[in-house]
């Protein structure tokens, strides 16, 4: 309980320097040891969203190997005291039962989750949707509390053959009588908590051993082949981020960023600082009304070119835009509206 209680008061100290507003609802709470967190709020509920970002020195299949390895969440996935696979479906669905040990006086917290992979082979990245479910083959036990209401993802981003960018997303409720408010200041901390139990785990060389014989690495070291694939993986990934067919293009005009891709020493912070570089030259050059859909957006920038020069010094643009918190030209008018 000391140890908790220590490490929620550092934590509270870095979200209260740290905290701010952002497009498409999310808020930074956090950052901490590689981690970034943010929150949001849904209406009608009272009920928060986490999420949390870091990278991996993994390659992705490697991460995959460790998620599917359910009965060894109880050596890293917080606060897991049991942990096991009620159905597997297949090798992408399984239900899984997990047993939370909280201190007390608090109770015990266990869930039935189902979760289900999807490869995307669009956009390089493997995504790991689940959600808790009903199983009247696994009934309530006495003194532990049935978590009902959670929903969460795993995204797996392919960074470089070593890398890879972990996203991961949480909401939901810890049942009993715990009030909401109290909930949310629990759980804000967990996906920090299982990104750190994440990142130590796929260390374990077992995990590579098993990634290596795994039908997966044949299908990365496939695309890896023809770098047609890449680009055009590379091209649809960006779109996500950037919404912007005409800045994605400028982006992809250089052909050292397929290089970077392909390459094993790529880091993400290579991949940002390029893309940092061009979005810095649409701005320093003026032409940025160029690639806009937005006409309001566009006279506001127009109107202020003074703002243009402070946007290519600002790190947090291309940080808001890369960690998925809305869509360019929604992130770019807030940046220019803080500037202003």
């Amino acid at each position: 309980m000391k140890r908790m209680t220590a490490f929620l008061l550092v934590l509270f100290g870095s979200a209260a320097a740290l905290a701010a507003g952002l497009p498409g609802g999310w808020e930074q709470i956090y950052e901490w040891r590689g981690v970034k967190a943010y929150q949001r709020s849904f209406e009608g509920t009272q009920v928060k969203e986490y999420k949390a970002v870091t990278l991996l020195p993994a390659r992705l299949e490697v991460v995959g190997e460790v998620l599917r390895d359910i009965p060894s969440y109880t050596e890293w996935f917080p606060e897991c005291k049991e942990s096991r696979v009620i159905h597997d479906f297949d090798r992408y669905t399984k239900e899984v039962y997990c047993r939370m040990g909280l201190p007390w006086p608090v109770a015990d917290r266990d869930i039935l989750v189902k979760n289900g992979v999807k490869l995307d082979f669009d956009t390089g990245r493997a995504v790991v949707d689940f959600h808790a479910v009903a199983d009247p083959e696994v009934p309530e036990k006495d003194g532990v509390v049935r978590m009902c209401d959670l929903t969460g993802q795993y995204i797996l981003e392919y960074i470089g053959r070593n890398t890879t960018r972990v996203t991961y997303v949480h909401r939901g409720h810890p049942g009993g009588s715990v009030p909401v408010r109290v909930a949310n200041i629990a759980i804000r901390y967990f996906p920090y908590m299982n990104l750190k139990g994440l990142t130590f785990r796929v260390k374990d060389p077992r995990y590579a051993k098993a990634a290596d014989e795994s039908p997966e690495k044949k299908m990365i070291e496939d695309i890896l082949a023809d770098r047609a694939t890449v680009k055009r993986m590379m091209k649809n990934r960006l779109m996500v981020y950037f919404q912007n067919e005409k800045l994605v293009d400028l982006i992809m005009a250089d052909p050292k960023n397929v290089d970077r891709i392909l390459s094993d020493r790529i880091t993400f912070a290579d991949i940002k600082a390029q893309v940092f570089e061009t979005l810095k030259t649409v701005l320093v050059a003026g032409k940025v009304e160029e690639f806009l859909h937005d006409p309001e957006l566009a006279r506001l920038i127009s109107g202020h070119p003074e703002v243009l020069k402070k946007l290519a010094k600002d790190d947090l643009l291309i940080d808001m835009i890369l960690d998925g918190n809305g869509s360019f030209e929604v992130i770019l008018k807030s940046r220019v509206e803080d500037l202003l």
